[in-house]
């Protein structure tokens, strides 16, 4: 997912589904998304994992914290 790919529904996403297949997110490619309080990675996922809404990447560290949740 590139940061382009979400340029112009920021407030509009409050959830995110991360299918199995994708395995690569750019920095900053939720940056926009302000109201982004959940991200759920899916079972099957080789890069990425969720634990209560937070994204990690698969060795542990943040990959996506949403920024509704601050």
């Amino acid at each position: 997912i590139t940061k382009e790919a979400f340029e112009n529904v920021g407030e509009e996403v409050f959830e995110i589904c991360i299918f199995p297949n994708i395995t690569y997110i750019e920095p900053g490619a939720f940056a926009q998304m302000s109201n982004l309080v959940y991200i759920e990675a899916l079972p099957g996922n080789p890069s990425y994992y969720s634990e209560e809404g937070i994204l990690y990447n698969r060795d542990g560290t943040v990959a996506v914290y949403p920024a509704g949740r601050m």
